[in-house]
């Protein structure tokens, strides 16, 4: 009898290249609790009950780089930082292993910029972690996790300043205007010590939103901007397809994206996510891209996985949508320093022909060691 039966996701780990470390005021997002994923995934590699690790997104960050500095292009600079040694070999072993398989999907913040990019990060991963498998379809920096009934993803892709953009780009590159808001938040990181709430952020997009102004991702942006101190300013874009030169003002980034909303049907995989969904979807946990995407009358999946808002979440049928009887919407949260409800993640398992769905902390309650507790859970009939 197979006693490998547990699926593991995880998401949100945002590991940065050395720049982060430096400096008055680190504005690295992960760095105390690197010593507690390494372990965590040496735990999982030598439990006998584990068949997959699965990340879904943002193991890696691109994105939280100071206006004023250059941007990340390579991958490399940030696996071969010593601080994230520990997480990188603890998933060097675990690719290596004969016995559990790991899995990756791409999310936001480590985003492929451009076409080409996708095929050096899938040679990157697949270099780095030898028998890795790379979740993406190879057109854009998405991919989709799945083993019926259960499917899986970042969950950017519904997220109208974070999905992969080409439509304002000038179709060169995939970097939403959330890349340049998460550049400008770590400019202020580094220049006063503050952090940004990204919560916050978003509440006041919803804010702008609801007024029904057509302007307001410009608005937003330029109010944000104000806030970090860099309107008027500049962002350091030198080496970003599509971007060229060193730098670019405030105002020309801000216009570049004036039309984000109207050409939200067009971006792939949007779907039936309509604009009011995906500029909620950021706060509000994707509850309407699992619903509207997911679980419709006749849809054979029964359990939706994501990641990215950094909030961990399980909730069965949701009440406001038809279809979501005998579903289960399930997110990981993070594994960030600043994760409110600490570290999460969610397991699966086949028990009795039922899909157990399990949203778990693992916790470090020193001098003791660290241990996984149940948060919540619910189960599905599985096929």
């Amino acid at each position: 009898m197979d006693m490998r039966t547990k699926t593991i996701f995880i998401s949100d780990i945002h590991m940065g290249d050395n720049t982060n470390n430096s400096g008055k005021f680190p504005y690295v997002w992960f760095k105390k609790n690197v010593g507690l994923l390494a372990r965590f995934l040496s735990e999982k590699s030598a439990a006998p009950d584990v068949n997959e690790v699965v990340i879904l997104g943002d193991l890696f960050d691109r994105w939280i780089v100071p206006a004023d500095m250059n941007p990340i292009t390579d991958l490399g600079a940030i696996s071969t930082d010593l601080i994230n040694k520990p997480v990188i070999d603890a998933l060097v072993a675990l690719a290596a292993s004969n016995d559990i398989k790991l899995s990756y999907v791409p999310g936001n913040h480590d985003m492929a910029l451009d076409n080409g990019d996708i095929t050096t990060m899938r040679n990157f991963m697949q270099t780095t972690f030898p028998g890795i498998n790379f979740v993406c379809d190879g057109t854009w920096p998405l991919g989709t996790y799945t083993a019926v009934p259960l499917v899986a993803e970042h969950g950017d892709r519904y997220c109208l300043f974070n999905a992969p953009d080409r439509l304002c780009n000038s179709n060169s590159s995939f970097l939403p205007l959330g890349y340049f808001i998460s550049r400008m938040v770590a400019y202020k990181a580094c220049k006063t010590g503050k952090n940004q709430d990204v919560l916050d952020i978003f509440d006041g997009i919803m804010i702008e939103y609801y007024k029904g102004d057509p302007n307001f991702a410009e608005n937003v942006f330029h109010s944000i901007a104000q806030d970090c101190g860099l309107d008027p300013g500049d962002i350091i874009v030198g080496g970003l397809p599509g971007y060229p030169g060193v730098q670019m003002t405030i105002d020309d980034i801000g216009t570049r994206f004036g039309g984000i909303t109207s050409n939200w049907g067009d971006v792939p995989g949007s779907g039936r996510i309509g604009v009011l969904t995906a500029v909620e979807d950021e706060e509000l946990g994707l509850f309407g891209a699992a619903d509207d995407t997911y679980f419709r009358l006749g849809s054979n999946v029964k359990v939706v996985i994501f990641g990215h808002t950094h909030t961990p979440i399980l909730v069965p049928d949701n009440p406001g949508f038809p279809g979501a009887s005998n579903t289960i919407y399930a997110n990981c949260g993070a594994w960030v320093d600043s994760a409110k409800d600490g570290c999460t993640y969610v397991e699966t398992e086949v028990v009795d022909g039922n899909l157990h769905v399990r949203l778990k902390g693992y916790q470090d309650d020193t001098p003791n060691p660290p241990k996984d507790f149940i948060k919540d859970e619910g189960s599905v009939q599985a096929p």
